[in-house]
C-alpha cells in the first residue's frame, strides 16, 4: 500500500502484466482530527502488510457489492487501513534504538521461520529476556510472538501471491505446524484464508 500527502506528484509505471488500482483519498478535515493519521500522511510511504491487503480487498468488495450498510462499513476499513498502516511504520527502526535491540529485531527477521525463544533471542543480543521483551513490546507496539506471527503471515502471503507452491508446504516452511494451523492463524491476522488470498491476489 503506498500512501501520498495532498498535491504529492507521482507517476505510475507498470511492467507488462499490468495492475489493478485501489485509491482512497482521505479529506483533510477528518485526517486533522486524528494526529497519527496525519503523521502518516505526512511524507510519501510505502508499507507491506497481508492484513493491508486483505483490508484493501474487502474496501473493494464493499464498493462492489454496494448496500445501505456500505458506507459505514467503507469508512470503518478506511480507518482501519489508517491504523494498521500508522502500526507498521512504528516498526521502521530509528536512529535513537538501542543498537542490542536492533540486533535482536535483525535476529527475530533472519530466524523468523525457525523456533525461537525470549531467552535465546536475548541471550545473542546480551540482554536480560525481560528487559528485551518489556523494551521491544514499547518500541514495537507488541509482544514479539506476536511479532514474530505477523512476520511470518507477511512472508506467507507474498509466496500466496507470487507462486505456485501447495499451501501445506508454504505454512510449514514459515513454522506453522500444518496447513490447517496455517489456515486458521492467516485467518484471524487477515481476514480471509489463504487459498481466499491467492485466489484475489491473482
Amino acid at each position: 500500500m503506498i500512501f501520498k500527502p495532498a498535491a504529492e506528484r507521482h507517476a505510475d509505471v507498470f511492467g507488462r502484466s499490468g495492475a489493478r488500482c485501489l485509491l482512497m483519498e482521505v479529506l483533510p478535515g477528518r485526517l486533522e482530527t486524528s494526529e497519527p493519521y496525519s503523521a502518516l500522511m505526512a511524507q510519501p510511504g510505502l508499507v507491506r502488510s497481508a492484513r493491508l491487503a486483505a483490508l484493501g480487498h474487502r474496501v473493494y468488495r464493499e464498493l462492489v457489492e454496494w448496500d445501505a450498510a456500505s458506507p459505514l462499513a467503507t469508512e470503518g476499513l478506511i480507518l482501519e487501513v489508517l491504523a494498521d498502516a500508522s502500526r507498521a511504520t512504528r516498526d521502521e527502526p530509528e536512529a535513537t534504538e538501542p543498537r542490542w535491540l536492533r540486533h535482536a529485531r535483525e535476529i527475530i527477521h533472519e530466524h523468523a521461520h525457525e523456533p525461537l525463544t525470549l531467552s535465546s533471542v536475548a541471550r545473542a543480543a546480551g540482554i536480560h529476556p525481560a528487559h528485551l521483551a518489556r523494551t521491544f513490546r514499547k518500541r514495537y507496539g507488541r509482544p514479539i510472538g506476536e511479532y514474530v506471527r505477523a512476520l511470518r503471515i507477511e512472508r506467507a502471503a507474498r509466496e500466496l501471491a507470487d507462486t505456485d507452491a501447495p499451501l501445506s508446504e508454504i505454512g510449514i516452511r514459515f513454522g506453522f505446524f500444518d496447513q490447517s494451523h496455517f489456515s486458521r492463524v492467516f485467518k484471524r491476522h487477515t481476514g480471509m484464508t489463504p487459498a481466499e488470498f491467492r485466489a484475489r491476489s491473482g
